[in-house]
């Protein structure tokens, strides 16, 4: 009897806690990837702004300072774009995986409600009928 009772509280806290370890899962993976997103992006713009400090040593005239300075401002902010690009998507691909299983979770919640419901039900009118025969 202990043992049913206990397998029955284990297979729902199993249950219970399947969704909760699914979304700390992806949660995990969305900071590891975040975290990569963000050091490949750190060691791109430090590279950019190194090579143009060594580009603009033996820069003698202003003219090609100011035009090297356009063509860094350029870069960077087209760089900018497709990591603001990169990240929303990032974003987007994390929301979508959490309402995915935000949605599993509900159907499985309202099937075993359901499930509880009529075998509730069900005993109940058993009980009905043994007390009116």
């Amino acid at each position: 009897m202990y043992t049913e009772l206990f397998g029955s509280v284990n297979k729902q806290l199993e249950d219970v806690a399947a969704p909760i370890r699914a979304a700390q899962s992806a949660f995990v993976e969305h900071i590891a990837s975040l975290t990569e997103f963000n050091v490949n992006a750190l060691r791109g713009y430090s590279e950019l702004g190194i090579n143009h400090l060594r580009s603009v040593q033996g820069l003698d005239n202003p003219q090609s300072l100011i035009d090297s300075q356009g063509e860094l401002l350029k870069t960077v902010g087209e760089r900018l774009s497709q990591d603001l690009g990169t990240l929303s998507k990032m974003q987007q691909d994390y929301v979508q995986q959490v309402q995915g299983l935000t949605a599993q979770t509900a159907k499985t919640v309202e099937a075993k409600s359901e499930k509880t419901v009529r075998k509730a039900a069900s005993t109940a009118q058993r009980s009905t009928a043994k007390k009116t025969a």
